[in-house]
């Protein structure tokens, strides 16, 4: 029997130039998020694991890039966001700390942390139209 395919949902979260990273229980740096919980959408996946993590309310903006390590047949497929605070809701359950990209290339646990950061910089709006927001 298969093992249903698990979800990760990250938010990049960028202002003034740094991005909003947590220092993992194994001491490297990595973009707030976590495992999509059965029956939870992927955009409530996601501001819940940035609250959880950071205590910082984010909204989701849009959708940077979906990826799986294709050579691990048992790696989650991974949704990256990009996200804006809108506050702040109490203390999270990692250490924070707004990081440059250069501090991320020095510090960063996964190779995909600085790569995620340096596409949602490309990121845009194109596009939209009835509350649908489209973005490239």
């Amino acid at each position: 029997m298969c093992k249903p395919m698990s979800l990760i949902a990250v938010v990049i979260v960028e202002e003034e130039g740094k991005y909003l990273l947590v220092e993992e229980r194994s001491g490297f740096w990595a973009l707030p998020g976590g495992k999509v919980k059965v029956g939870e959408n992927l955009v409530e996946a996601a501001r819940r694991e940035v609250r959880e993590e950071t205590g910082y309310d984010v909204e989701v903006q849009g959708i940077v890039r979906i990826y799986q390590q294709v050579d691990h047949p048992a790696a989650p497929v991974v949704f990256a966001f990009r996200g804006k605070v809108k506050g702040r809701s109490g203390e999270g359950s990692l250490r924070t700390k707004w990081l440059t990209e250069r501090d991320i290339d020095e510090r960063a646990g996964y190779l995909e942390t600085l790569q995620l950061v340096r596409i949602s910089k490309k990121w845009r709006k194109i596009r939209e139209h009835d509350n649908l927001r489209i973005y490239l």
